[in-house]
């Protein structure tokens, strides 16, 4: 390949004004197949034109089936076929097509057990395709964090706290993507990525999350929605700066669609079974009678399981719309009596109902904890700054909790996406109005039909009055925690999104207080504040 070979494939990749540089550095085509990150960033100093560059040129080995470098660095082995059953992303053949940088080997631990088993296996059968090399390679993270000053200032503060803030979290992951872009391209396979996340996890235990595999922060695959995570959302973020770069040089192309999917907590009922007229029958005696007491507590127990399949528009003949909220109170007024909606969660999420209750006091001590590590200076925005935290009473702690999760989780303006305020988040999750509101008429003006808590009066950490406001009813509560309980009650019970503002504080309760199953795609920090409080609860 002669130099004006080198200077097409710069045209090809778009990279045209990039080729007075190689020619000035006096890169010809034998030089070219030998560029490694380090040398890649001396020829190109602009960081979007580099990542455009290695992307291109890693993809460019591939085709051009290089493949006898990698093999003396991994494992020394012979193994120049590929199998086309097996993942693109993360056979040996990929490493060997990698542009190594010998700078970079220290950060690479090899396991030679591992490397040793795929040897044998390879001995024992030509047939038998190469184990993924998810288990031999690992990242040395700290040595990664080591080659910059504030990684290093990271590092030594990750490790003295035993917690990771945000402005931490975003050094590592910034550094620990950096170093996979420089080995691997703005496109790494997903093993290597897995790789990278639980290396971070082995280099910092303490921030391992107790559901999964532990890692799902820094990044998850799943077939049920696009690949997520700290790195993977940083890798996004990458390609598509540098393809809006690319689109302003060239003038064509777009920037790369990220698809985003929400997931929902399919909480299953226990299965019952029911005469669907009987049910109906005492649907209408409910709705006209009030008395006597016990009857109604009784054939609203009895009715539970069919009033859930109401709700979910899964009765026979029943069209496939959910009904709304006002439709299910006009079918069942009596769910606002007192008792009701607590009754029917136990009906159908049995041992769960008493949580919150248990589970809150020593959840808000640990929830101020974390605050005053990741944000000391929470307690000027709650006005409480002049008091120290062995002020408060257990009380107090856990209202104060309660508000302090829209300050470490707040969610998103809309379901398009956009960062919503602290205050935004609070004002959805609990609304503190002055003392002496018009109840009434605060209800008829406000917009909102998701349930949502409204305090009146007193203070962040003490109000005067509580209520859950649901499609205009307020409906009274002796405490904020009592208020709390109701409102998520609501939420399961009429099977309603958590709204975008409130997300994570909610989601906080489901996998913390009522122990639900995570979701494929819960924020970093709430599952960062998740590691953090079993670590500490051992």
């Amino acid at each position: 390949m002669a130099d004006d070979k080198v200077a097409s494939l710069l045209r090809k990749w778009e990279l045209t004004d990039q080729i007075v540089n190689f020619r000035n550095c006096g890169i010809d085509s034998s030089a070219f197949k030998l560029l490694d990150a380090s040398l890649v960033k001396d020829v190109i100093p602009q960081l979007g034109p580099r990542l455009k560059f290695i992307d291109r040129f890693d993809n460019w080995k591939r085709k051009d089936k290089a493949n006898d470098s990698a093999e003396s660095v991994l494992t020394g082995m012979q193994m120049g076929w590929e199998s086309p059953e097996l993942s693109d992303d993360f056979m040996i053949s990929d490493v060997e097509s990698v542009p190594f940088d010998l700078s970079q080997a220290s950060t690479i631990a090899v396991d030679e057990d591992s490397c040793s088993s795929v040897v044998n296996d390879l001995n024992s059968s030509s047939d038998t395709p190469p184990l993924k090399r998810q288990k031999a390679v690992r990242y040395d993270v700290g040595e990664i964090l080591k080659k910059t000053m504030e990684g290093r200032k990271t590092l030594e503060e990750v490790t003295r706290m035993k917690v990771c803030a945000p402005h931490n979290t975003r050094v590592v992951c910034n550094l620990c993507t950096e170093h996979l872009v420089n080995l691997h391209g703005l496109r790494p396979g997903p093993d290597m990525k897995g790789a990278m996340a639980s290396s971070i996890i082995a280099e910092f235990p303490f921030l391992k999350d107790p559901a999964g595999n532990g890692d799902e922060e820094w990044y998850f695959k799943s077939s049920k929605c696009p690949a997520g995570g700290r790195i993977e959302n940083r890798l996004k973020y990458l390609r598509r700066i540098t393809a809006e770069k690319d689109k302003k040089q060239v003038g064509v192309g777009s920037p790369e669609d990220i698809a985003s999917s929400s997931s929902s907590e399919d909480l299953a009922s226990p299965q019952m079974n029911y005469d669907l007229a009987d049910m109906k029958v005492i649907t209408e005696w409910l709705k006209s009678h009030n008395t006597p007491q016990k009857d109604v507590v009784a054939k609203m127990q009895l009715t539970s399981a069919y009033r859930k399949d109401f709700v979910h528009s899964t009765l026979p003949g029943s069209s496939r719309k959910k009904p709304c909220v006002a439709e299910v109170l006009d079918e069942f007024p009596h769910l606002l009596s007192p008792g009701m909606i607590e009754q029917d969660y136990e009906m159908l999420f049995s041992g769960r109902g008493k949580h919150l209750y248990t589970k809150w006091p020593v959840v808000s001590a640990c929830i101020l904890e974390y605050a005053n590590r990741v944000s000391p200076g929470w307690k000027a925005r709650f006005n409480v700054q002049h008091r120290k935290d062995t002020d408060f009473s257990q009380d107090e702690r856990m209202n104060l909790a309660f508000c302090l999760l829209s300050h470490l989780f707040p969610g998103k303006k809309s379901t398009k996406g956009g960062r919503a305020s602290i205050q935004e988040a609070l004002d959805n999750f609990i609304d503190f109005q002055k003392e002496g509101t018009n109840v009434e008429a605060y209800k008829s003006s406000h917009g909102r039909n998701q349930p949502f808590i409204l305090a009146l009066g007193g203070h962040f950490c003490n109000p005067a009055q509580t209520f859950v406001v649901l499609e205009h009813h307020v409906l009274e509560q002796k405490s904020l925690v009592a208020a709390v309980d109701l409102c998520y009650k609501i939420f399961q019970i009429f099977d309603l999104q958590y709204p975008c503002q409130a997300r994570a504080m909610w989601v906080v309760m489901d996998t913390i207080a009522f122990d639900v199953k995570p979701g494929a795609q819960e924020s970093g920090a709430v599952r960062a504040f998740r590691a953090y409080y079993h670590f500490n609860q051992k």
